[in-house]
């Protein structure tokens, strides 16, 4: 069986090579994006500093006040999870279908469906911080001045310690591969009209004729009621036919 220059010896199409660059590395950009944030995330998240007791203790209090002020608001960060992870599957979509045939209806809208998706992303993050930021200005209201400051005081500390991945530096990255990656899916859907179809040569079978039967000789028909003439054998007496030459039994020649 013949095979295409990629190896693929079943049908399938080609997009222009912009257009695989666009789709692979926007998948690509994508998980850079997703990977610095996690990172990120994990180095605040993990990063210890020793401090005194009441210091300890006024940042535990500042932290149980944010958390009630935003809570309403936390079902913006599960959606915002949710559209992250629909926009992995359908970017991985868009590279599992790059070659599909049957599914290019699938690849166009895979990434038609992320872009929408980054847009949604902005504008639930977006209402978020508004949201959250509203809910915070009551802090100076809720919490004693001499609190607000230990809570500064114990930030700066960590940032401190956690170095880069707490500095504005670090987000900085995480929009550079966000604006990357949906830069490269636009650019992928404007691209996306196939350049070839290929298709497996097929090689036609040449029919043979089936071998005739093997004709059976029919017996001779004797018609109903007709008498076939015979005589006897002269030298042993069998019966036999009036016309036979040979006798059948003895062997004996008659004529």
């Amino acid at each position: 069986m013949s095979l295409c220059s990629c190896n693929r010896g079943t049908s399938h199409l080609h997009y222009s090579n912009n257009h695989e660059f666009f789709v692979k590395w926007g998948l690509i950009f994508f998980l850079l994006a997703e990977g610095f944030a996690f990172v990120a995330g994990y180095v605040q998240g993990s990063t210890t500093v020793y401090l005194p007791y009441h210091q300890i203790s006024a940042y535990d209090a500042f932290m149980s006040k944010i958390a009630e002020l935003t809570a309403p608001y936390e079902y913006l960060n599960w959606l915002v999870v949710i559209e992250e992870l629909a926009t992995l599957v359908l970017a991985i979509a868009a590279v599992a279908t790059l070659h599909s045939i049957k599914e290019s209806e699938t690849h166009f809208v895979a990434i038609v469906v992320v872009i929408v998706l980054f847009f949604a992303q902005f504008a639930t993050i977006s209402i978020y911080d508004n949201r959250t930021q509203q809910a915070l200005s009551q802090l100076p209201s809720l919490v004693s001045a001499e609190t607000l400051e230990t809570a500064r005081t114990v930030e700066e500390a960590l940032y401190r310690e956690c170095g880069f991945w707490c500095t504005p530096a670090s987000n900085v990255f995480n929009v550079v591969f966000s604006l990357a990656y949906v830069g490269l899916f636009v650019a992928a859907s404007l691209t996306a009209r196939p350049v070839t179809v290929w298709q497996p040569a097929v090689v036609a079978a040449i029919p043979v004729p089936a071998p005739a039967p093997a004709r059976v000789p029919e017996p001779p028909q004797v018609a109903t009621g007709e008498t076939i003439p015979t005589k006897f054998c002269r030298y042993c007496g069998a019966k036999i036919l009036r016309d036979s030459k040979y006798c059948e039994e003895c062997g004996a020649r008659l004529v």
